[in-house]
C-alpha cells in the first residue's frame, strides 16, 4: 500500500485451493445480500484495479484512512459496519482497490 497512497482499503485476490490459477473472488460487482463477484483466470488480474466492494473477511485498512474517517462502528453487526465504513471511504479521497 506504500506504492498506492490513495488506497484506503485494499483487498487481495482469492484463488481456488485446488487450482491457484483460478480466481474465485477478484472484487465484487454487487453487494450483500445478492452479491456478484468477479472471477476467472489469474492472468486476467495482473494490474491493481478499483473495485466496488471488498470482502470484509480479508482486507487491509490504511491507518491514515482510519484516522481520517474513523474506526469501524462497534455497535453495528458485521455487514452493516462494513457497509458504513465503505460508504465513508467512498465519500473520502481514498480509493477501494484490489491489489495484485
Amino acid at each position: 500500500m506504500k506504492q498506492n497512497r490513495d488506497v484506503g482499503i485494499a483487498a487481495p485476490l482469492q484463488v481456488k485451493v485446488t487450482d491457484l490459477n483460478v480466481v474465485i473472488w477478484g472484487g465484487s460487482l454487487l453487494t450483500f445480500p445478492c452479491g456478484q463477484h468477479m472471477g476467472g483466470k489469474r492472468s486476467d488480474f495482473q494490474k491493481n484495479q478499483e473495485i466496488f466492494w471488498a470482502n470484509g473477511c480479508c482486507m487491509l485498512l490504511c491507518s491514515s484512512m482510519i484516522k481520517e474517517i474513523g474506526m469501524l462502528d462497534a455497535n453495528m453487526c458485521f455487514i452493516n459496519t462494513l457497509k458504513n465504513h465503505f460508504l465513508r471511504t467512498w465519500s473520502s479521497p481514498n480509493r477501494l482497490c484490489l491489489l495484485e
